[in-house]
């Protein structure tokens, strides 16, 4: 596959993009492409959140660091990146054997407890689940 060239919408600039690129930016105005689906899955771009708003978050979560109490936080540059993440329900049925923990208290002398503890069983069983499985889109 060759790759594709078209005109900005933006600036008109000529804008390069590979077949294998996920996303294609035009280097005259920073305007965004993203391409149009990975594996068959359409793909849409969502805008970061303001810049003013990523900062309030990470001095929020900074602040709440036991580390990072009482101090003075100054945040000199933030980019917002968005990473595509798809969920998949994911069904899993079988049987499964194996080893398991089991968690059990374990008292001292006297019958005085002495803390928790855990032991490994040989057991089996029968599985039937399903979740939401996460991964990250890449175009590999």
């Amino acid at each position: 596959m060759s790759d594709e060239m078209f005109n900005c919408r933006t600036c008109d600039s000529l804008v390069e993009s590979s077949p294998d690129s996920v996303l294609v930016i035009c280097t005259s105005c920073g305007e965004l492409y993203p391409s149009k689906d990975i594996a068959d899955i359409p793909v849409s771009l969502i805008p970061s959140q303001s810049k003013e708003g990523i900062v309030d978050f990470v001095k929020q979560e900074l602040s709440e660091s036991r580390h990072m109490k009482e101090e003075t936080i100054t945040i000199e540059f933030v980019e917002g990146v968005y990473v595509p993440i798809f969920l998949t329900k994911t069904t899993i049925q079988g049987m499964w054997i194996g080893y398991h923990t089991t968690p059990h208290y374990t008292t001292g002398e006297g019958n005085t407890p002495s803390g928790p503890g855990a032991h490994k069983v040989w057991d089996s069983g029968s599985m039937d689940e399903t979740t939401d499985y996460p991964f990250i889109a890449s175009t590999s």
